[in-house]
């Protein structure tokens, strides 16, 4: 939805990177080099702070993490589509 918002708002197109180091995986958006990541504070060794935004990708080598393409939900089916976005719908309104 993030990403979604981001286009709406003339940022472009973001990927969604995903990576697997052990056994956590772990999901960031990605454009260029800039990294935007919301998550990945869940880690205790993530250098910066809970939101990140910036081009240092030097944590993210540990993931491996691939382009898994558009950072776009309706990529997920029909079922996952409707529910997004009538969320991100929800989220909007308020």
């Amino acid at each position: 939805m993030l990403a979604r918002y981001l286009g709406e708002k003339g940022f472009g197109e973001f990927r969604h990177m995903a990576g697997k180091r052990g056994d956590r995986s772990h999901a960031w958006l990605q454009q260029g080099n800039v990294i935007l990541d919301i998550t990945a504070d869940q880690f205790s060794d993530f250098p910066h702070g809970p939101v990140y935004v910036g081009t240092d990708g030097d944590w993210y080598q540990a993931f491996a993490g691939h382009d898994s393409g558009p950072a776009d939900y309706s990529k997920y089916g029909d079922y996952i589509e409707a529910m997004l976005s009538a969320s991100y719908a929800n989220i909007m309104g308020q």
